[in-house]
């Protein structure tokens, strides 16, 4: 069984539009070609990561364990190890950046094992 995550929309585009503004401005300072490409894509490889990571938050239920994907991370979670779930209104937990204001909140026995 898979889950996504639910984003907000607003906020996802208000930080998304900050970070293009930002990068904009501190584009203007530099007068040489090659470091403005350079900046360029450093910036834009960037934004697509995060952008990346923060649309792509999944929860896969699997017959031994919980998978979180987010982005290139992964984290297995065994269900023996989860020892409490609660509702949550924290945003910034987590694999769950920008996400909506409502979520569960897990906890664990040990460290995640990171795949």
């Amino acid at each position: 069984m898979v889950y996504h995550a639910k984003t907000d929309i607003i906020l996802t585009i208000i930080i998304f539009l900050l970070f293009w503004l930002f990068g904009a401005i501190s584009l203007l300072s530099f007068t040489s070609l090659s470091t403005v490409i350079i900046m360029s894509t450093t910036f834009i490889v960037s934004v697509v990561f995060i952008w990346w990571y923060v649309n792509s938050i999944k929860f896969v239920f699997c017959e031994n364990y919980l998978l979180v994907k987010g982005g290139p991370f992964k984290s297995k979670i065994p269900y023996q190890s989860i020892t409490r779930v609660s509702p949550t209104t924290e945003k910034y937990t987590g694999y769950l950046i920008s996400s909506s204001d409502k979520g569960l909140e897990y906890f664990i026995k040990q460290q995640l094992t990171v795949v």
